[in-house]
């Protein structure tokens, strides 16, 4: 991943941790997609980073982060109002897994349907998992 896509990829989740906070009462605790978001951020920026720009909790946010192990990607908490009207099948791309870690960029074919917004389909080239895991996370929500 570029310097570039990191900054960027750290800009938005500190909107997106910023706009929560502007919504919610503190005391809910932010939503686990967040905390994932900022997880898979630290192992690839450094954890001091992540929690100085997004005023995390660092003992928390480090806490998470060894529970994962390196490689591997943190589950999200299912959406409750999407687990209620459709299943959600996940499935896991060892060659986008790959790619995301290397820097390398992959072209893909990209079919998502969802009961609330329709499909999207999508040719996507020269884009990284984590290109492919943003358009899903804007399309599901």
């Amino acid at each position: 991943m570029t310097p570039q896509e990191t900054e960027l990829q750290l800009a938005e989740l500190c909107e997106a941790i910023e706009g929560w906070r502007q919504s919610h009462i503190r005391t809910l605790g932010m939503p686990k997609e967040l905390w994932a978001d900022a997880v898979r951020l630290s192992k690839s920026v450094g954890l001091g980073v992540v929690v100085k720009t997004l005023k995390l909790d660092h003992s928390k946010l480090k806490a998470l982060t060894e529970a994962v192990p390196t490689g591997k990607k943190l589950a999200r908490a299912p959406r409750s109002d999407m687990s209620r009207t459709s299943s959600v099948a996940f499935v896991e791309f060892p060659t986008a897994t790959a790619a995301s870690f290397s820097g390398a960029s992959l072209s893909c074919l990209l079919e998502v349907e969802s009961p609330r917004k329709g499909r999207l389909r999508a040719q996507l080239d020269n884009a990284t998992a984590l290109d492919v895991s943003a358009i899903l996370r804007e399309f599901a929500g």
